[in-house]
């Protein structure tokens, strides 16, 4: 299972998924609410994935399933990587975003923002 969150500019974020399962391939892209952070928006992917291979009449004979997270670097010619990343940025470009509401942590980081840029700005004098 292969992951990728992508963020293009300010106003366009997408993820994908890639999964090769029992020589079964699963592409999931979809546009994710800007608002959310790039890892956000894997989490995402990564639940409709896992309900995907859920779906599979073979899953019904595994009884222990281990899962290991592993960060990729990106862009050093993993196939299975390449494929998410190519999802991902075919997500950002849709039209209609996942419903997903936002954590405290990207509301708060949000607020942070928006003070930062608030602050540089110097204040004007009569």
């Amino acid at each position: 299972m292969y992951t990728n969150g992508s963020k293009l500019g300010s106003d366009c974020s997408g993820s994908g998924i890639y999964i090769n399962f029992w020589n079964q391939e699963i592409k999931i892209q979809r546009k994710i609410p800007d608002t959310c952070s790039v890892f956000r928006s894997e989490l995402v992917v990564i639940l409709e994935g896992l309900t995907s291979i859920e779906s599979l009449p073979q899953l019904h004979n595994i009884w222990i399933f281990s899962i290991h997270f592993q960060w990729i670097l990106s862009h050093i010619n993993i196939a299975g990587n390449e494929i998410a990343d190519s999802l991902a940025r075919r997500g950002a470009g849709e039209t209609a975003p996942l419903a997903a509401s936002l954590t405290y942590l990207e509301l708060f980081s949000k607020y942070k923002a928006k003070k930062k840029v608030i602050w540089r700005i110097p204040p004007v004098h009569p």
